[in-house]
């Protein structure tokens, strides 16, 4: 299987002994040739939301012989602080290479299985990683990560569980503000109402007041309303919006 799947094996095997040595080097070595192997990113036609064959059946071999885990093991190394907040701009610049490939490799893998997102990315992990938008250094990458993960989530991310959110969006630009309104979207909209948006802007026929009524009166009695509006309330509060 190995062979044929052009060592993918091998290299999980690799990247999981990196990160239990936890020499940087070695981990970014190991994951550089991961998202080398996994990505066709020097094609001229490369396209990360198409991914077919050969390509599809290693990202899957690496998911399922632990190749993902080991790499969110990197956000519980020691110098990955739990709030990215913590962590000043020169130990960031020390690592940003790294960083940037742990967040372009599981987007890539999550593009291929949208699944990733809702096993593996819980609210903890979530609410790392949007601290870690204070470093314009992995701003980008880190909000694509976060679209493509929170668009997919079935269950709303509470917005209160990321440290000192408000000061956090305080210090965005304006580009990133604008940038970060996208994640907005995802968490103070219920799925449903984001479906019937999309579905009216495709030209399909928008569902009557009275319907829409029916639909959010029957997830009022779910506890993805409460945190939907806790949301709601925690951005109208944001001085900056």
């Amino acid at each position: 299987i190995d062979h044929q799947q052009v060592g993918v094996i091998d290299m999980t095997e690799k990247r999981l002994r990196a990160m239990k040595d936890a020499s940087w080097r070695q981990i970014e070595d190991a994951l550089s040739e991961v998202l080398t192997a996994l990505s066709d990113m020097t094609s001229d036609n490369y396209d990360p939301f198409l991914v077919k064959g050969k390509k599809r059946q290693q990202r899957e071999y690496f998911v399922l012989y632990g190749g993902l885990h080991a790499v969110l093991q990197f956000f519980k190394l020691r110098g990955v602080p739990k709030n990215g907040r913590t962590m000043t701009p020169e130990q960031m610049a020390r690592r940003v290479e790294v960083f940037c490939i742990v967040l372009v490799l599981l987007r890539e893998l999550i593009v291929s299985n949208a699944s990733i997102a809702e096993q593996f990315f819980d609210d903890e992990l979530i609410a790392t990683l949007m601290t870690y938008l204070c470093h314009k250094q992995i701003f980008d990458l880190t909000m694509n990560l976060l679209e493509e993960v929170l668009a997919i989530r079935h269950e709303t991310f509470p917005l209160a569980a990321v440290p000192d959110f408000g000061q956090l969006i305080e210090g965005f630009t304006s580009p990133q503000l604008s940038h970060f309104c996208r994640i907005l979207s995802l968490v103070v909209f219920e799925p449903e109402d984001r479906q019937l948006l999309d579905n009216a802007a495709q030209g399909q026929q928008a569902p009557k007041s009275f319907e829409v009524l029916i639909l959010r009166q029957k997830r009022m009695k779910k506890n993805a309303s409460l945190v939907l509006e806790q949301n709601q309330c925690l951005v109208i509060e944001l001085p900056v919006l």
